[in-house]
This record gives structure tokens, sequence and C-alpha cells, in this order.
């Protein structure tokens, strides 16, 4: 994930990244920081970054300000998410020129910036990447789907073990997280909620993940859970087998010396062999 920074000074450009960084929670997310707006739009539309964090009322822009500057940015990245800081909390009704998510006084940067990283992320989030965000007190983290084995409740927060790294205690509900997870994901009791391609084995009493972890899954959820799973697994072997045969149907057509893409049209190969 990518943050751009625009703001005035270079001492509020060094804040904004030192809070991204310390929010962040993951080393991959990057941060670029310009108070050059002009520089900045130039880098923009290859770089497409995720979010953005703008002074609204820039300096080298004149009265539109950091908004202008939203509204350029979003023209030509428009799944970029906008984050407003400002000077003068008055200046948050500015912000509603453009489309953003948080509008954070600067003299409160320190307090509401997770609030306001957290709703940026959780925004591209459902705009459909495949993770969650795991918060804890220090931290903000995107998990991927596939890099989850499962989910075990924990009292008043929910542990995240995933494939590789530590787990993750994050303040979220099982009921929470069903409600946006996908269909790879299956409630196997009360506490458990598993990842479906990381499952190895199923018995009465627990599902087996492939790194060995043992599941518990209770007599109420078994009926439910043997047929979701079967119907799941069945599902992907049927189009992991139609792959794997398309696959092989092209290399065939190409020793054949038939360009694979012209191959459902009957007049392709007329036309080559005259």
């Amino acid at each position: 994930m990518l943050c751009y920074i625009c703001d005035s000074t270079a001492d509020d450009c060094r804040e904004m990244a030192r809070l991204y960084k310390k929010y962040a929670g993951d080393p991959l997310w990057k941060v670029k920081a310009f108070m050059n707006p002009e520089k900045l739009m130039n880098l923009v539309v290859s770089d497409k970054p995720e979010i953005m964090i703008i002074d609204i009322s820039l300096k080298p822009l004149g009265e539109g300000g950091g908004v202008d500057l939203a509204k350029k940015v979003l023209a030509v990245s428009p799944a970029t998410k906008i984050i407003f800081v400002g000077d003068d909390p008055l200046h948050c009704t500015a912000a509603y020129g453009v489309k953003h998510e948080y509008f954070m006084p600067r003299a409160l940067c320190a307090k509401t910036f997770p609030i306001a990283l957290g709703k940026a992320i959780e925004a591209s989030q459902i705009e459909g990447q495949a993770a969650i965000i795991v918060k804890t007190r220090d931290i903000l983290a995107r998990v991927f789907y596939d890099e989850i084995l499962y989910i075990e409740n924990h009292g008043r927060q929910v542990l995240v073990h995933v494939v590789k790294g530590p787990t993750m205690c994050s303040y979220a509900s099982i009921e929470n997280l069903m409600e946006i997870l996908d269909d790879r994901f299956l409630r196997c009791s009360k506490s458990y909620i598993v990842n479906m391609d990381r499952v190895k084995s199923l018995s009465r009493r627990e599902l087996t993940m492939r790194n060995g972890d043992q599941v518990h899954i209770s007599q109420s959820h078994f009926a439910r859970a043997k047929r979701v799973l079967s119907s799941y697994l069945e599902a992907r072997a049927l189009v992991v087998g139609m792959g794997r045969l398309e696959s092989r149907h092209r290399a065939a057509l190409k020793e054949m010396g038939i360009d694979p893409e012209s191959a459902g049209d009957p007049n392709s190969h007329e036309t080559k062999s005259k």
C-alpha cells in the first residue's frame, strides 16, 4: 500500500510520514511526501496511491488549496482515498467539496490519525480488496484472505492465525467478520472461522489445517460444515480441473500450428490454408 502526503512545510510532511509509519503496521506500506503539488501530479498517474493525506489549505495552490488538488488526483486515480489535515478545525467545511474519508485538525493528529487511516483502509477494502483490517491498540494491518488459516474468538477480541508470521490479536468480533468475509470462510463453531482453502481434513470433532493446527468443530455445526466444505472443495476441484484441461488444449493447438485465440473461429483455419 502506498500513501502520498502533500503538506505545506517539510516539518509537517515529516510528522505525517512519522504517524503513518507508526500506525500502518506493515513495513511494505510505503509513503512519499511532497510540498510541490505539480511534482506529485506528475507521479500520481503511474503510482496510483491507495491513500493520500493533504493539507486542506495547501499554500502553493492558493484559494482552492488541497481541495482542488484532491479533485485533480481523483480525476486520474479515482480509487485513492483522501484524508485532509488542517490547522483550523473550521476548514472541515471546505472538505465537503470533494469525496474524502476524514478531516483531521492538526492539533489532534496524534489522536485522530489511526481513526482516519482505518477509515481510508476500510474504504479500500469495501471496494473489493480481499483483505481484512486487523486493529490493535497500536497498529492497523491489512491481512489478505489468502494469508488467513483460521480466526479464533478470544474474549472481546479475536486471534487471526496466518500462514506466515505471528498470530495477530484484534479488537473485533466473529459475527462482524463473518459479514465481510467471502464464501471461502466457514463458521465451524461459535468460536472459530476457518479458511476452507487451508483445510486438510475433517473429522467429527475437528478440522485439521494444512499447517497441522486442529480447530474444534461443534456438534451443532458438523452436518452443515461437512456439506459446505464438500461442496466448496468439489467446486474448487472442478475449476482447477477445467483450467488444466484448457491449458492442455491450448498447448495441443499450438503444437498443430493453430492459434488458440482463433480456434473458435471456423473461418480462421481456412484463411491460413489458402
